[in-house]
């Protein structure tokens, strides 16, 4: 399997921890009332839970550009050196992005999210006609 994919499955696999994650906050917070519809809950999300669904959300968001342009540059012979520091790059920077969102740790939080938008970009680079690299 091409490096590029080894890294798209590992950052499904790190979405899914990201819901779990958000699962679990909500559970902590809520209790068994989230086995219902959840319809009237009798309180707010903790400030974690919200963490943890804007995190989530945001993966998603990102997951929408990244794999494309991951299944794309592997399908058409343009996983290069760059591409695959970039796939690599944006793996990294979501592992870090999580918990620092999570946490509320200063800085690391946008500093992870823009160094994972470079590494989508560096794949895009890879296969725009425009650029010259494809």
């Amino acid at each position: 399997m091409p490096l590029m994919y080894d890294y798209l499955v590992a950052a499904v696999l790190l979405y899914l921890v990201m819901i779990f994650f958000q699962a679990v906050s909500g559970a902590m917070h809520h209790g068994l009332v989230l086995l219902g519809p959840r319809d009237k809950l009798a309180k707010e999300d903790s400030v974690l839970m919200g963490r943890a669904k804007r995190a989530s959300a945001n993966m998603l968001e990102n997951m929408v550009l990244f794999i494309p342009l991951v299944v794309v540059a592997v399908e058409t012979g343009q996983q290069t050196a760059t591409a695959e520091f970039g796939a690599g790059l944006f793996l990294g920077a979501r592992i870090i992005y999580a918990p620092a969102y999570w946490f509320a740790i200063p800085l690391l939080r946008p500093a992870a999210w823009l160094t994972g938008m470079v590494g989508t970009l560096m794949v895009a680079s890879q296969i725009l006609p425009f650029t010259g690299a494809a």
